[in-house]
């Protein structure tokens, strides 16, 4: 929020869905306090009651939806999305999908077979082909735009949950497209595939999503939250961000995440 807030030249309203009883209201211009749920349903009702929120209380065209873990340095990355969107009748959303490239396990499978379909791909990559592509019919759930409508909100208010088994990246995708068709989804391709080489970090989109603070608290050589912070010092900084460049001790950051 401190990004967005402090550092984004046109100023958004940002409408902050939270599961935590024990989160006070920061910087967000509406809190919207969820119950907790599984992890899919859950994801589901924050995204879900943020949007209906948003769409209730301002007047907006295009409603952004991110993640918690999920920086977007640039918002003129968003802007130019914005800008597809408004030029394109049919278009509902823009987002990537959750793909990942299948050949990367081909190349280390140690099996003839794989090991020759990784092969293939390397010469089938270079002519546009993308039958190694797994997960197309998706779409990432931790940051889209879409088109305020009242087709969308409908949409997104009637739905229900998806269950323990089904992933919130299919499910989303099979709902909108049964409901509006392919041609309502912009896809973002600077970041496709999304796994695994641009899941943590997009340098096209400067979208920074892992969920570790420091790459010296796993002895990584990828780039923690305080990092990024540091790989861009015209930022204006806020509280939270001061204290992730400096603290010595950052046991305290997203406590209990998967360090990487």
């Amino acid at each position: 929020m401190e990004i967005i807030k402090l550092n984004y030249a046109n100023q958004w309203p940002i409408v902050h869905a939270c599961s935590d009883k024990n989160y006070s209201q920061y910087i967000e211009d509406i809190l919207v306090r969820c119950e907790p749920k599984a992890l899919q349903a859950g994801a589901f009702n924050l995204l879900k009651n943020s949007i209906l929120k948003a769409a209730e209380t301002y007047n907006a065209d295009y409603i952004i939806h991110l993640e918690a873990d999920t920086w977007l340095m640039n918002q003129a990355f968003i802007e130019k999305y914005i800008e597809l969107l408004s030029k394109n009748p049919h278009a509902i959303i823009a987002s990537s999908s959750w793909s990942f490239d299948k050949s990367e396990k081909w190349k280390k499978s140690g099996r003839i077979l794989k090991n020759l379909a990784y092969l293939i791909t390397r010469l089938t990559k270079k002519a546009g082909l993308d039958w190694h592509i797994g997960w197309k019919k998706s779409i990432a759930s931790q940051f889209f735009i879409v088109k305020n409508t009242r087709e969308f909100r409908d949409l997104i208010s009637t739905i229900p949950e998806p269950s323990s088994d089904e992933y919130l990246e299919k499910y989303l995708f099979s709902k909108i497209t049964q409901r509006f068709g392919r041609k309502s989804i912009i896809w973002m391709r600077e970041r496709e595939p999304v796994h695994p080489k641009n899941r943590d970090f997009c340098d096209a989109m400067e979208l920074f999503s892992q969920h570790f603070p420091s790459n010296k608290l796993n002895k990584s050589s990828l780039l923690g939250k305080k990092e990024v912070l540091e790989s861009y010092p015209l930022l204006k900084t806020g509280a939270y961000m001061e204290k992730l460049l400096t603290s010595d001790n950052l046991e305290y950051y997203n406590l209990g995440a998967k360090r990487i």
